[in-house]
C-alpha cells in the first residue's frame, strides 16, 4: 500500500547535487534525501555494522511514481563556534517541511529510519534531522 507522508526538516539540511554544488531550497527533491540516506547508511553500515549495502538505483527507481503535493521550505542562516578549530562554523542549510504522494513501504522506512541518524553536512553536529509524518 502507498503512502502519503510529510517531511519535515527542523535543523538546517545541506546536500550537494550530482556537480558538487550545494542544494537550495527550491533544487532539492526527494530523490537527492533518498540519495543522502542511502549514502549515510551504507558509510554507518560499513564502519559499524555488516557492511550490507543498501541499493542506490532501486530506492531511486521507487521515487520515480511518488509525487511532490505541497513545499514550504526556506534558507536558514545559523553558525557556531568552534573553541577547537577557533573559528565560526556555517550551520546553514534547508528548513521547512513538504509533503509526498505514493511512497512505497521501502521509502517510507528508508525515511523513518534516517530520521534517526539525521542526514547531510554536519549531521553528527545534530543538523539534518527530519521528522517523518
Amino acid at each position: 500500500k502507498n503512502i502519503n507522508c510529510q517531511i519535515k526538516i527542523t535543523h538546517p539540511l545541506r546536500l550537494k547535487n550530482n556537480n558538487g554544488q550545494w542544494l537550495s531550497q527550491n533544487d532539492i527533491t526527494l530523490g537527492h534525501i533518498v540519495k543522502g540516506a542511502i549514502l549515510r547508511l551504507n558509510k554507518i553500515s560499513q564502519f559499524y555494522g555488516n557492511k550490507t549495502k543498501l541499493d542506490l538505483q532501486y530506492a531511486l527507481s521507487e521515487v520515480a511514481f511518488c509525487r511532490e503535493a505541497k513545499r514550504n521550505l526556506k534558507w536558514f542562516q545559523d553558525k557556531r563556534y568552534s573553541s577547537t578549530q577557533t573559528k565560526n562554523i556555517s550551520l546553514a542549510g534547508i528548513t521547512g517541511s513538504f509533503s509526498y504522494l505514493n511512497l512505497s513501504p521501502s521509502i517510507n522506512a528508508l525515511l523513518q529510519t534516517i530520521s534517526v541518524f539525521h542526514l547531510g553536512k554536519h549531521a553528527s553536529s545534530g543538523c539534518g534531522k527530519i521528522i517523518i509524518k
